[in-house]
């Protein structure tokens, strides 16, 4: 698109002083130097367009890759979060089934003086355990949070970008049109 734009700006700015030339005779060598001025302001202003449109083109493009790598990242980690859940919800089950970790079970229940030790040893490393799967799940929240903070933020600047892109095109578009107005007067 921009280089057939370039092509067609080029072709109508290098003929056009041509064609009024051979158009009229009465056309003077003020009117041709005044006619290339105008060319050159026009052809500059449309070099400067078209590399912000393309700029915004690119970034674009570079906005497009990050949200789709953000996307399939927030993907998996709701997988995971789902799991998460499951295991939360297991874990608090449990919590409310044992009725919490005090002293008393673990002596009565006890067979043996020796055992003591080992059930307190075994139920810590069942409430480490515990304190992991919901860690992992406050985790896994947080992170998401943050994905969609910076979903949204990519969102916003991509309709930016988008916007602009829609701007320039219509600005390049009026300075084609009025250059080809000035050439045709």
């Amino acid at each position: 698109m921009k280089r057939l734009t370039s092509l067609f700006v080029l072709m109508l700015l290098v003929a056009a002083p041509a064609m009024a030339l051979a158009a009229d005779e009465s056309v003077t060598l003020e009117d041709v130097a005044r006619a290339d001025r105008l060319r050159r302001e026009v052809v500059q202003r449309l070099e400067q367009q078209t590399a912000r449109y393309d700029a915004a083109l690119e970034r674009v493009d570079i906005l497009q890759a990050e949200l789709d790598g953000l996307m399939a990242s927030m993907a998996v980690n709701e997988r995971d979060l789902v799991t998460a859940r499951s295991d939360a919800d297991r874990v608090a089950r449990q919590m409310y089934m044992n009725g919490g970790v005090d002293g008393l079970p673990l002596v009565f229940d006890a067979e043996t003086f020796t055992e003591i030790p080992l059930r307190a040893v075994y139920l810590d490393r069942i409430s480490q355990r515990d304190h992991m799967v919901l860690d992992r799940l406050a985790s896994l929240e947080a992170i998401l949070d943050v994905q969609r903070a910076s979903l949204s933020g990519l969102l916003g600047e991509e309709q930016d970008r988008l916007a602009e892109i829609d701007g320039l095109g219509a600005a390049i578009m009026q300075a084609l049109t009025e250059a080809d107005e000035e050439y045709n007067t």
